[in-house]
């Protein structure tokens, strides 16, 4: 007989609300790495430009990597139940670190992150300093690319390795995850250095974005998901469960619906800031398709818990 876990009965989800608050920060700090890599090797990186990346780069990077900390040693339940010793525990992912373990590669692929932008940091506050500079220059040249991908895309990598929850399985949410770090990277170089193909190109990548969810609630209504991802759809579209008719998730629909509402709204906004050369509609633009981020993976990761797996 399969063992069955019901999710629903547990008091604390597994996976929640920090992880939905730090992909959009971890997509606009592997953005920025990401595409300001490009740019200096194709020597089209101002000066501009790169005290921008310096400054916002490196605390979206503290930030998201804080977050994904306390994520890791859920912090949320060790604080709930008195087990501060989690916080503890959670540093043996750095300590001896296991790297057949995709957490453990995220976290070091999160420090190198860090390091990264710190240098970058670095040589914007002491630009007269050229050994700084040109280990802030090299370090994003070289360790930039790699690191910033595996960053934008690993969250994506570690929900399909959770073979048990279908709705996570999915090949598109890698291409997703990474399209979320290149949409909002060209919208904040285009907010920076005011270059109208940045916008231009930002606001296919959001429009790509949307594509990708319509390419999946297209997937659900022809049934091309297996049974249990199904439910977990239908829980982010309607808050029904099939298998508990009394029970109501309107929370986790108004969730996603309103953070793809969020999406659509920061389409037309970069559209507006590319046609009509306005930086301040691309900072909306982030806003809006930050927020959106963070409702629609909150919906998504609440739903896959409120169905069994086995």
């Amino acid at each position: 007989m399969d063992q069955v876990a019901w999710d629903v009965y547990f008091q604390y989800p597994f996976w929640g609300s920090i992880i939905a608050a730090y992909i959009p920060i971890k997509a606009l700090a592997a953005g920025l790495v990401l595409l300001s890599a490009y740019l200096l090797w194709a020597r089209r990186l101002g000066d501009r430009e790169k005290r921008f990346v310096a400054a916002v780069a490196f605390p979206a990077t503290i930030i998201y990597f804080l977050l994904a900390y306390l994520d890791l040693a859920t912090a949320e339940f060790g604080l709930r139940h008195g087990d501060t010793n989690l916080l503890g525990r959670a540093a043996q992912v750095f300590l001896t670190p296991h790297f057949s373990s995709f957490i453990a590669v995220g976290a070091w692929t999160s420090s190198l992150l860090a390091l990264v932008t710190l240098l970058l940091f670095a040589g914007y506050v002491w630009p007269r300093i050229n050994v700084a500079k040109t280990a802030g220059d090299w370090a994003l040249r070289i360790l930039g690319p790699p690191v910033a991908l595996v960053a934008s895309i690993y969250t994506a990598l570690l929900y399909v390795e959770a073979t048990a929850r279908g709705a996570l399985v999915d090949t598109a949410l890698p291409v997703l995850h990474f399209l979320y770090a290149v949409s909002i990277g060209l919208l904040a170089l285009y907010a920076a250095a005011g270059e109208k193909a940045y916008a231009k190109a930002g606001s296919y990548a959001v429009g790509a974005v949307l594509g990708i969810l319509l390419l999946q609630l297209l997937a659900y209504s022809m049934g091309f998901y297996r049974a249990d991802a199904i439910m977990a759809w239908r829980i982010m579209l309607t808050g029904q469960n099939p298998l508990i008719p009394a029970g109501n998730y309107g929370a986790v629909s108004a969730s996603f619906w309103g953070g793809a509402a969020l999406w659509a709204l920061a389409l037309l906004t970069s559209i507006y800031a590319s046609v009509k050369n306005a930086r301040p509609a691309a900072v909306a633009a982030i806003v809006l398709l930050g927020l959106g981020i963070s409702l629609v993976e909150f919906s998504r990761l609440m739903a896959v818990q409120f169905v069994p797996n086995s």
